[in-house]
């Protein structure tokens, strides 16, 4: 048996249980939620047992949503430590496929792309392990992805780096 996530654009989610899609004696509808509108395709990761994605509420964590219910409440956002900058540069970027996050287990974090905010470059990256939170200001930032074990970056100049040990190479 497995579960499907489904999230629209208003921020409505949908959980499915089943093996077959074609036959509703096999497959469910097993719950609806509600987060913020999602803010870009590429905001969206599937961290361990969780699915972070990037709204226009902050950083949520479906898994606080799902034992939550529709009531998340701003303080049980994964960006509650950092949420007046968050909401800073969602309220200046708005929804863009500029947002990106992704997952580097190997070195305990979380990026967060943000857009371009005026000249400033930067991303939020969070500690998986203890929730801390940092900002990285590597310039040209356009998208990350995963690899592997690798985490590699898409710059301004068109080139992908591999990004290692706090350093683009």
């Amino acid at each position: 048996c497995s579960s499907d996530l489904f999230i629209s654009k208003s921020g409505d989610c949908l959980v499915y249980s089943g093996t077959n899609p074609g036959d509703s004696s096999n497959w469910s509808l097993v719950g609806e939620y509600k987060i913020g509108r999602p803010l870009g395709r590429k905001g969206v990761v599937q961290a361990d047992a969780d699915v972070i994605i990037i709204t226009d509420r902050g950083y949520e964590s479906l898994g606080a949503v799902l034992s939550a219910g529709d009531s998340l409440q701003f303080q049980n956002l994964l960006s509650q430590k950092i949420q007046n900058t968050v909401l800073d540069r969602i309220a200046y970027a708005g929804r863009t496929d500029k947002w990106s996050v992704v997952t580097f287990p190997l070195e305990q974090m979380q990026i967060i792309n943000v857009p371009r905010v005026g000249t400033d470059v930067e991303q939020h990256v969070r500690n998986i392990n203890t929730g801390a939170w940092c900002r990285f200001k590597i310039s040209g930032a356009q998208c990350w992805g995963r690899f592997g074990d690798g985490i590699y970056i898409g710059l301004d100049d068109g080139k992908v780096y591999q990004f290692a040990n706090g350093a683009v190479t």
